[in-house]
């Protein structure tokens, strides 16, 4: 057999070896038995056997054009009779760079060889230092170095990105890359435009120095900035700041690296230098276009939000490491703290993520500074305002960080920066290959190599189904950036049919099993690309049993191989249709039966259907049932499809009702009444809620309560459950009585119908709602809760059960069939209504426009704010005139996340979309003599509004005052407070008698 195999390699086509199992084959043998064989006698894998005479032709075509594309080169391999793809090639991405850089270093003239070589090896330790230097700004990168690369002293370059994205990182990088290229230590010189903008003459003198006498007070000759930087770098920043006279400074050195100092008329001075400007602004609109056309690198630095949450995720635990070892302490942050951190929007992009976590810390200081504590926590508490008031996006995006955040971080003082993400370790988790190993060496104790092997063989399915199971529950909802920060970018691009073969062959968009193939086939592409074999055990059987899966698989493998130049074998073929068999045998026994909490989305109009849809597909998991009330259906009729739908779902544990509004609510009620199936309801459902509701319904541990309290606490911070409101703005509540027995049913049933013919003389209304024990006492007492969250307020519990809520009365059945107790107390509830209507009685004198205004709400601003900073001023303004409460500043922010409150011709009307918060009705005025950015726009002045609904007439005179009159342009001109609030009250009086005649 080993003289077989040595023949056939010795006589292989050397440009195409034969693959393990193209040997196997022609051997008749096992493919395992062939790597045995060939690991035996140290023969190498076909990759490594063609390598020599790969690189021998790579070398030849680079020598006749060492400029060739890759596409070129994969060409001129094919018709030398190679069989290799663009991607197969990529394995040789480093050979051929350095093939290239050595043609290219014999055919370029020794002064550029001298001044622009660079090893590979060194070439790759710049840049490293920036997070995403491989990731989203690899890009970037690429560009910088081509930049400083190009003879003879690289090339002028423009470098634009928001406030705080990293442009002065970059320029210093680039600096440092550029010494080691040249071998020699070479100027940097920093100039910010915005300094000189205004004064051309002045600019002049800094950029190009002057000479002596050249204008009164030019007592000495004096170096300019442009000499300082020659042979090395200029780096103007805010270069839109430069007028365009400014700019066309700059042409003559541009053109033709000449310039004169100010004052000479004869001299030209020559420099040669690469000149780097940087801007936030759009560079289209803010530069000249002969001046743009005369930097031919251009470099667009994305902003924060458009960057990974796993680079967001490194740059935190960078800035934590620091803070660590400036304060040197151990800094411990809670993992939905991290989450925050990562999902809030981040104005400021990396510059303000730094300032931030620098002030948590500063925080976080003051609690142990005066004691000997080595660890410093970090809690909400130290987190500002503008952070916490985004909680919203980390319950949108839960799914994504709970694959890499799942537990607290720690940093310690001096320690190395983490370079490897955590998103890499998560895979690991899910290698069956490593399951195998690790798993082999363990029966191998025990059992033969055949026993061994056979009782892997048994094991192997139940562990796909596990695996398979694990990540449709932690990996549900997903996103496919995070997917590709799992599994790498080459391997989904590769993937990008698979999805299409799935739905094909599947006839299923459910992309559960999509992120499962992705999973494990990650694992399988390093496997192959290390060398090592994949062996299953199964793959006879699973050939035999699983025959339509193992031809999805066959075809899925085929796909892979020709993409990614990888040899796939039978056996990785069997590994895939055991997951396809997975999903089909879900398939087959109606996944909502696996599930322990059953699903049902109850709505008017078509909405529950769309709701569904999204929700599953975003999701990954099919699970729930939707009803859609008709237009004119009635109640009755939408209950009979309803209880159909809860015997399907139900599968023991009970039902959770996603509802819209109005009678909808009822319907769990109805339904445990009926039926005895423990019910929750949830109203104003949307997407997010639907998702989450899935999520949690399918968690194997989940029960009915369990899911509906995670839910509520998702209401806690968006309120779901439907709030009526009284005429003052406060909640209205249903007063309601609760009757219990055991079952809910015979007894309580009973004395509800007893009570409510009680009620009736009585002419009160009081509902009255019967419970049952069901399981436990606890179950009555989160029925309680449930109705008290769904605007009940719980006046009385009677019957057989005490659940012993506190602050609820509990009368025994026997005390209510007392009439004169009962009346009594039915009696006293009559009463507090009425002294609470007394006391919540309008005041009787309306406040008028001109009250709406207090010379000590007025601020006037002389440089540019910040929004959140000015709105945070104007709020705490506010709160120490007693007008509103401490968390106004919260709900104005909260307000904003929603939508701008800009509304043209510079001004701004922050406010609130709750009322809670405010004590009494005004107006906060800020005037800014600078203008100030708001979002997109620049705002003169801004109103902060502590109104109420009572108030919106008020509010719309004030409004047309200010968009028809010109009392905007005469504030703004004003500087004292009283002066201010005066010119104010003058228009108002005006445009009040105007509207008198």
């Amino acid at each position: 057999m080993l003289k077989k195999l040595l023949s056939l390699i010795e006589t292989e086509d050397k440009k195409n070896p034969m693959t393990d199992e193209e040997l196997a084959k022609r051997l008749g043998v096992g493919r395992e038995k062939v790597n045995e064989l060939r690991q035996a006698v140290d023969i190498p894998s076909y990759l490594i056997r063609r390598e020599t005479v790969l690189i021998e032709a790579l070398t030849a075509i680079l020598e006749k054009e060492p400029g060739i594309s890759q596409r070129k080169v994969v060409l001129e391999l094919n018709k030398s009779g190679f069989q290799i793809s663009a991607f197969g090639l990529n394995r040789y991405k480093q050979q051929i760079g350095e093939l290239r850089n050595r043609l290219l270093h014999k055919t370029r003239p020794a002064a550029q060889r001298a001044a622009r070589s660079v090893p590979a090896a060194i070439e790759q330790d710049f840049f490293s230092g920036i997070v995403g230097y491989n990731g989203s700004l690899s890009q970037v990168i690429k560009l910088a170095k081509a930049a400083v690369l190009y003879p003879h002293y690289g090339l002028h370059t423009l470098i634009s990105g928001s406030t705080g994205v990293g442009k002065s990182q970059l320029v210093e990088e680039i600096h440092r890359f550029a010494q080691a290229v040249r071998k020699t230590t070479i100027p940097l010189v920093v100039f910010n435009c915005a300094d000189y903008g205004d004064n051309p003459q002045l600019l002049v003198a800094q950029l190009f120095g002057y000479s002596k006498g050249s204008f009164t007070g030019a007592d000495t000759d004096r170096v300019g900035l442009v000499e300082k930087a020659n042979k090395g770098i200029l780096f103007l920043d805010e270069i839109h700041r430069l007028p365009p006279k400014g700019q066309e400074i700059l042409f003559r050195i541009m053109d033709k690296g000449q310039f004169s100092r100010l004052g000479e008329t004869e001299q030209i001075r020559k420099v040669n230098l690469m000149i780097i400007g940087a801007t936030t602004e759009n560079i289209e609109s803010s530069l000249l276009n002969t001046f743009r056309r005369r930097i031919p690198v251009a470099i667009q630095i994305p902003p924060l939000e458009g960057r990974p949450n796993s680079e967001r995720y490194k740059l935190i635990k960078l800035f934590f490491s620091g803070e660590a070892s400036r304060v040197n302490k151990r800094i411990q942050v809670p993992k939905e703290i991290m989450k925050l951190l990562v999902l809030y929007k981040c104005a400021g992009n990396v510059g303000q993520l730094k300032s931030d976590i620098q002030v948590i810390c500063a925080k976080a200081f003051l609690h142990v500074m005066s004691g000997t504590e080595e660890v410093m926590k970090i809690s909400m508490n130290d987190l500002p305002g503008h952070i916490t008031n985004q909680l919203m996006n980390v319950v949108e995006q839960k799914a994504d960080l709970d694959v890499f955040i799942d537990e607290e971080v720690e940093m310690t003082p001096h320690a190395e920066p983490l370079q490897v993400s955590p998103l890499q370790e998560e895979i690991s988790e899910y290698n069956i290959y490593q399951f195998m190993e690790k798993r082999m060496q363990e029966l191998l104790e025990e059992h033969s190599s055949s026993e061994a092997k056979a009782v892997l063989a048994a094991e192997l399915e139940s562990k796909i189904k596990a695996t398979s199971l694990n990540i449709e529950h932690k990996y549900a909802g997903i996103s496919k950036a995070i997917l590709r920060d799992l599994v790498g970018e080459d391997l989904m691009g590769a993937l990008a049919d698979l999805e299409q073969i799935l739905a094909t062959e599947l006839g299923t968009q459910d992309v559960s099993i999509f992120k499962i193939l992705c999973l494990h086939l990650s694992a399988a592409v390093e496997r192959l690309r290390a060398g090592k074999p994949i062996i299953n055990p199964q793959c006879e059987h699973i050939k035999s049993s699983y025959r339509k899966e193992f031809r999805i698989a066959l075809k899925i493998t085929r796909m892979l191989s020709m993409k990614l130049d990888l040899p796939f074998p039978e056996d990785e073929a069997g590994f895939i249709a055991l997951y396809l068999n997975h999903f089909f045998t879900k398939q087959q026994r109606n996944q909502p039966s696996d599930y322990n909490v059953g699903l049902l989305i109850v709505t008017h109009g078509e909405v529950a259907k769309a709701l569904l849809d999204i929700a599953q597909v975003i999701v990954g998991i099919r699970h729930g049932i939707a009803i859609s009330m008709g237009i004119e259906e009635t109640v009755e009729s939408v209950y009979e499809r309803v209880k159909q739908a809860v015997r399907v779902v139900n599968r023991g544990s009970g039902v959770l009702f996603l509802v819209d509004m109005g009678s909808l609510i009822n319907l769990g009620e109805l339904i445990t009444e009926e039926l005895g199936i423990p019910t929750r309801v949830i109203a104003r459902v949307d997407t997010l809620l639907a998702m989450e509701a899935i999520r949690k319904s399918v968690a194997p541990a989940a029960t009915l309560y369990t899911v509906y309290d995670s839910l509520i606490e998702l209401g806690d911070m968006f309120p779901r459950v439907p709030t009526k409101m009284s005429s003052d703005g406060k909640r209205k509540l249903k007063k309601t009585i609760i009757t219990t027995c055991f079952t809910g049913r015979g007894t309580a049933l009973k004395i509800k119908r007893v009570i409510e013919d009680k009620l009736r003389l009585l002419k009160r209304d009081i509902e009255v709602i019967p419970l049952g024990l069901v399981k436990s006492e606890t179950d009555i007492s989160k029925e309680i809760l449930y109705l008290q969250q769904a605007n009940r307020e719980i006046v009385l519990i009677t019957g057989m059960v005490n659940p012993h809520c506190q602050d609820i009365p509990f009368l025994p059945f026997e005390e209510v069939l007392n009439s004169e107790k009962f009346d009594t107390f039915i009696a006293n509830i009559k009463l507090q209504d009425e002294l609470l209507h007394d006391r919540n009685l309008p005041d009787s004198s309306p406040v008028t426009l001109e009250e709406l205004f207090d010379e000590q709400l007025v601020r006037v601003f002389y440089s540019p704010t910040a929004k959140d900073e000015l709105i945070k001023i104007m709020a705490d303004v506010m709160c120490r005139e007693k007008y509103v409460n401490e968390n106004f500043y919260g709900d104005i922010m909260e307000r904003e996340s929603w939508a701008t409150s800009y509304i043209g011709d510079h001004m701004a009307i922050p406010h609130t979309a709750t009322m809670v918060n405010i004590i009494k009705p005004g107006i906060a005025i800020a005037v800014l003599k600078n203008p100030s950015p708001w979002e997109e726009e620049e705002i003169h002045i801004a109103f902060v509004l502590a109104l109420k609904t009572e108030h919106k007439d008020l509010f719309l005179k004030f409004f047309t005052l200010i968009k028809e009159t010109d009392l905007i342009d005469r504030v703004r001109k004003l500087t004292d407070p009283n002066s201010i609030i005066a010119e104010v009250v003058h228009y108002v009086r005006n445009s009040e008698s105007c509207s008198c005649h």
